[in-house]
């Protein structure tokens, strides 16, 4: 029987105890506007993964911030690493192992990355907890989502929340990081869920047709099709996941950042036989988009798409499908959200603004990046709902919901984030 009042407890306790043990701590850190005297200019090379809202809203926290700390006759910002380069911001897990690689003395503070411990190839013993310090020169401030507040988000959506299937992709280690804290809470509250692989495929055939086929095409060599690649998450709870299938692969390091490595679809502790009834077949191997999401809509009541997931793209044909079959779907951010039928939404310019603190502290402060700890900023969680999928589900929503597109229009990023000031 699934305990809703425990769950929705949890989801409320644990934030409540997080924030009780954060007001406890003193806070020692001093953010002092430079003397007008001082001249220094900090030169500071800033590197992103891509042109979009999320990654712009990072990056536009980030710079605010050291307007407001540092001064703008303080900073020089660079799009690429010189030898003056003083500290290299990192916005994207690409940024991030880009700049790690480059240099071991540079200070570097990343955000915008989920998991920094995979990102940088970290390890703990089986069953250690991350004390979250790098112990190199990489510092930052992690995109992790409220998955609390997503699973909370799961239950208000689906009214007689029975099961719940977890979507991700063959290279979505991102995904996996999330699905595992995600697990961890359903189990607790006893619900059963289910990992499906979705295939990286539109319901559509993107071939090229014999009509449109040239010469050049022809000629040119398709892209291997990979059904498993390399996804292994760091553990969300107990430290990196040593754990892993390796093909051809003895080294646990090679193993670990090889591309062979693979994850299969795992299945809730809490699973019966009778949850997959209407499926008296397994999933044939190979099964489409379309076949997967089918099959998942028939033994869940609810489909749920992590934050970041490289199923953007298919969220629609996914949602229209799940839909179709009567079964709600949850996505991690607003990207996705525009595509499901409920969704989260977290202002990104709040992770940027934490990074920028962390660059005023390594510089001004002289505290060392490896022992400053990876954190989480707290960031509102909005809760939104899709309301052309409502004519389906017609369900009354209360006002601790916003309907997608009157939000993202009216929202002002960046409007919640509390900013340090000189009369601060």
């Amino acid at each position: 029987m699934i305990n809703y009042k425990r769950l929705l407890s949890l989801a409320v306790i644990l934030p409540m105890t997080l924030s009780l043990v954060s007001c406890g701590k003193s806070n020692s850190v001093k953010y002092d506007p430079l003397p007008k005297e001082d001249d220094t200019v900090y030169n500071i090379s800033l590197l992103q993964d891509e042109d979009n809202d999320y990654y712009n809203g990072i990056a536009q926290g980030f710079t605010d911030a050291l307007n407001d700390l540092f001064g703008e006759n303080h900073i020089k910002t660079s799009d690429k690493i010189t030898a003056d380069t003083q500290l290299i911001f990192a916005n994207g897990s690409d940024s991030l192992d880009s700049a790690a690689s480059s240099t071991q003395e540079t200070p570097i503070v990343g955000a915008g990355v989920m998991d920094f411990q995979r990102v940088l190839h970290l390890t703990a013993g089986i069953g250690d907890k991350w004390n979250k310090k790098t112990g190199t020169n990489v510092t930052g401030v992690s995109s992790e989502p409220d998955i609390a507040a997503q699973l909370s988000l799961i239950i208000e959506t689906a009214p007689n929340l029975k099961t719940v299937g977890l979507l991700y992709t063959p290279d979505d280690s991102d995904s996996l990081f999330q699905l595992e804290i995600m697990e961890k809470y359903l189990d607790q509250a006893g619900i059963p869920w289910k990992e499906y692989m979705i295939p990286l495929n539109r319901l559509e055939d993107a071939s090229v047709s014999d009509d449109t086929a040239t010469e050049d095409s022809a000629e040119s060599t398709p892209a291997p099709v990979i059904q498993k690649s390399k996804v292994v998450a760091s553990s969300a709870t107990e430290g990196s996941n040593n754990q892993v299938d390796i093909f051809g692969e003895t080294n646990l390091i090679d193993g670990i950042i090889n591309p062979s490595s693979a994850h299969s679809p795992l299945t809730s502790q809490f699973w019966t036989p009778e949850l997959s009834a209407n499926n008296p077949e397994p999933l044939p191997e190979g099964a489409d988009l379309q076949e997967t999401v089918a099959y998942a809509s028939r033994e869940c009541s609810c489909l749920y798409i992590p934050t970041g997931s490289n199923l953007v793209e298919q969220a629609s044909d996914i949602s229209d499908i799940a839909t179709a079959a009567g079964v709600y779907t949850v996505g991690g951010d607003a990207n996705i959200g525009q595509s499901t039928f409920t969704c989260t939404y977290m202002d990104s310019y709040g992770l940027g603004y934490s990074a920028g603190k962390k660059a005023y502290r390594i510089l001004v402060n002289g505290d060392n990046p490896g022992d400053l700890r990876i954190t989480t900023p707290n960031v509102d969680t909005v809760k939104l709902y899709n309301s052309k999928i409502n004519e389906t589900f017609g369900m009354d929503f209360p006002k601790s919901f916003h309907e997608i597109n009157e939000f993202l229009k009216s929202y002002e990023v960046g409007s919640t984030t509390n900013r340090i000031t000189e009369l601060d």
